[in-house]
């Protein structure tokens, strides 16, 4: 299933939904990750702050792919200078409800 993101914010409820659908606590996350609990909590609470390197990471974790691609809208785009528009997250071959993408609990 694809997740398109367009603002960073809706970063926050699919990684939780993620980590989530994997079976996996923040800890058993940071412990793969060699980092602390608490910091990988102030990841998933604000992912706008790590690195594009320490996302894809976390999502690989997830067995998650990111994929790139441009907007169908052409008002969003410029023929004469594309640019990047959507961003589109997806799990394969994992089932995952949409309650899981959306959870606001740790």
């Amino acid at each position: 299933m694809d997740y398109p993101i367009k603002t960073i914010a809706q970063l926050q409820p699919i990684l939780r939904g993620f980590r989530k659908s994997t079976g996996l606590t923040q800890t058993a996350v940071a412990q793969k990750l060699g980092i602390t609990q608490q910091s990988y909590a102030e990841f998933e609470l604000n992912p706008q702050l790590a690195s594009a390197e320490r996302l894809i990471k976390i999502l690989r974790l997830f067995n998650v792919e990111v994929s790139l691609s441009h907007a169908a809208d052409p008002e969003l785009t410029d023929a004469a200078n594309p640019q990047i528009t959507n961003l589109c997250v997806f799990q394969p071959n994992v089932t995952a409800h949409s309650s899981n993408m959306t959870g606001h609990s740790k």
